[in-house]
């Protein structure tokens, strides 16, 4: 008696997908269904460095829009316009709020910008050299830098490793590694009987090393410590001096690209709140260890993760890179979902 359930006042049905919920005049709780919209659009170029958008999306009137642009600047219109002024990799996003506020979709595209202007939205990927539609793709040949392997590829993780190693005979898989016995051939005639060293130099036996050791190991071409730790490589050089190659500056560095999927007629849709990112760290030893920081908490170490996010952002996502040789780097980026 004297309650506050009436019909006509507010209650709640239990059931997300509706809203409005008030008593009828039979004293059910009844909402009113959400619709479904969706955000959609084309991007048309007209002029170099010009694109227009043709907005395809639907949704219960009325629909507001938010664009997100190429160059982080909003717009409210039906069906913007944006000029680049630079080459470059971009990203476009519109989101729609229809059904008084009970809908929003988002749906974003990656536009490739070249230096003449012209503009693809093709998918965006980078090869193992971080070059964007690059040929360095996994299993295609690559240089490990390695004389003594052979067959080297990329592998699925972007490492370019040789699949054996070749001797100093240039024989795979051959006895004659560094540190065997060898014979060479004097002019003139004769045959000295060394080792073989680290460049595959065949050192006659007898002879003094660069630490002044008889017969010793220490010879021009063999691993040595200079005693820097900025260097790596060490080696006895033709004047028995001990020298490292210099490592260059480590730099962290990645892109964010929007995760999307293949859809039955072959068209490529968005993943909601997933992220793809992709590894541009270069520099230091080039042997790095990873700290990924998406900002909500979630962390990783894998060289090139996928991650999804909970929420809307922005989200401050970072990566620190550790080359093992004294080298730290971290770069941030602001992420809007």
């Amino acid at each position: 008696p004297n309650g506050t359930a009436l019909p006509g006042t507010p209650c709640d049905d239990g059931d997300p997908m509706t809203y409005s919920d008030t008593w009828d005049a039979n004293c059910n709780c009844v909402g009113v269904q959400m619709q479904n919209c969706q955000a959609d659009f084309t991007v048309q170029q007209n002029a170099p460095w010009q694109i227009t958008t043709v907005n395809n999306s639907t949704g219960v009137p009325p629909i507001d829009y938010v664009w997100w642009l190429p160059d982080g600047s909003l717009s409210n219109a039906m069906n913007p316009s944006y000029t680049f002024t630079q080459a470059g990799v971009y990203g476009i996003c519109l989101t729609i709020t229809a059904d008084s506020g009970y809908c929003t979709s988002v749906m974003c595209d990656t536009l490739v910008v070249d230096s003449s202007g012209m503009i693809s939205n093709n998918p965006v990927w980078y090869d193992c050299l971080g070059n964007l539609w690059g040929p360095a793709m996994p299993g295609t040949p690559c240089d490990d830098g390695d004389p003594n392997t052979f067959g080297d590829a990329w592998t699925n993780n972007c490492n370019c490793v040789g699949m054996g190693q070749v001797d100093c005979l240039g024989i795979p898989g051959g006895p004659n590694q560094p540190g065997t016995a060898c014979t060479d051939t004097i002019p003139g005639g004769g045959v000295i009987v060394g080792i073989w060293n680290a460049n595959c130099v065949c050192m006659p036996n007898g002879l003094t090393d660069c630490l002044g050791i008889p017969g010793g190991p220490n010879m021009p071409g063999t691993p040595c410590d200079d005693g820097n730790p900025a260097t790596t490589n060490d080696m006895w050089d033709a004047n028995c001096t001990c020298a490292g190659t210099s490592n260059a500056p480590c730099q962290a560095d990645f892109w964010v690209i929007q995760a999307y999927t293949t859809d039955s007629m072959g068209n490529t849709q968005p993943i909601p709140n997933e992220l793809w990112l992709w590894n541009l760290s270069s520099g230091g030893s080039g042997t790095y260890a990873y700290q990924w920081d998406f900002g909500d908490g979630i962390t990783s170490t894998d060289p090139f993760p996928t991650h999804t996010y909970a929420g809307n952002g922005p989200y401050m996502l970072c990566l620190t890179i550790d080359d093992g040789l004294n080298c730290i780097s971290t770069h941030c980026d602001t992420v809007a979902i």
